[in-house]
């Protein structure tokens, strides 16, 4: 009796595993795309570095690097708002559809508040 559920308990288990792999399989069999861009000084043409950069509604952002450039990988084709911030400028807000894909290069400029 005990080898009976030992073996029953030992296929369940395996069972289980054999589930999860298949959940990450689909997973990461789903189409992904990326988005990137630069952000720059509205008046003086700088790129800015140290930018937030935000996907509304999400909690995926980053931060512009000393080129003023970012980049998300790995996200689902959908339509995102997108907010920036840095300090002494005016919170940007702009929106870009990924359905079809990798979107083209995002340059949004920031204006400084004076």
């Amino acid at each position: 009796m005990k080898k009976i559920f030992v073996l029953v308990i030992a296929i369940m288990i395996g069972i289980n595993f054999s589930f999860a792999e298949n959940d990450k399989t689909a997973e990461s069999s789903a189409p992904t795309t990326s988005l990137s861009g630069k952000v720059i000084d509205n008046l003086t043409g700088e790129t800015l570095a140290g930018v937030m950069v935000k996907l509304s509604g999400t909690d995926h952002y980053v931060f512009s690097d000393f080129d003023g450039n970012f980049r998300f990988d790995d996200l689902k084709p959908l339509k995102y708002e997108i907010t920036l911030s840095l300090i002494s400028y005016e919170k940007a807000e702009t929106e870009v559809d990924l359905h079809n894909g990798t979107a083209k290069p995002l340059n949004v400029k920031l204006k400084n508040i004076k």
